[in-house]
């Protein structure tokens, strides 16, 4: 593995580069805050970003850099979420497994420069009008809404809207 560091034959590179510390970069120098909204899968996808920076971050470290970009940190936080708010009623926090009880954030710091980029991870299982609320500082969110609608009514499984209105909605 060290001669394909080495060599810059790493899979997920382009022209020696990380694809995540590429990803990275041009969301810090657009000053941008990119959000996964859903379940595990966009999880996986927040989880699969912060740990390829985290392992670029390592190779860094021990001497193997194939690319020309270096990463002070990778900073994570978990950020409680009170989920006791309800409108009118209703409370629009899914109970359980599916509720949100955090937002996951990383931060990434480059060096020589005052580049920072931030991405987030909000679990969720459907559209909720607290949405506007707590992906108001996301400049572009991922968000994956079909998984969690019924295939032959189209209905969702929390709030029972239609997929097509929750997507609307999204955008």
């Amino acid at each position: 593995e060290n001669e394909a560091i080495d060599r810059g034959l790493l899979i997920g590179t382009h022209h020696g580069v990380f694809s995540s510390i590429r990803l990275a970069q041009n969301l810090g120098n657009a000053r941008a805050h990119l959000c996964f909204v859903g379940d595990s899968v966009d999880y996986e996808l927040y989880d699969a970003l912060k740990t390829n920076l985290q392992r670029a971050m390592k190779l860094q470290t021990l001497g193997h850099t194939p690319y020309n970009v270096s990463i002070d940190f990778v900073h994570e936080r978990i950020i409680p979420v009170n989920t006791s708010r309800a409108d009118n009623g209703v409370n629009y926090v899914p109970p359980g497994w599916q509720q949100m009880t955090s937002i996951e954030e990383t931060t990434v710091l480059f060096s020589g420069s005052n580049e920072t980029t931030t991405f987030s991870y909000f679990k969720h299982y459907g559209w909720s009008p607290w949405d506007f609320e707590i992906l108001e500082d996301c400049n572009i969110i991922v968000m994956n809404l079909s998984l969690h609608y019924n295939s032959d009514s189209g209905r969702g499984n929390r709030f029972g809207n239609l997929l097509a209105d929750d997507t609307r909605a999204a955008i």
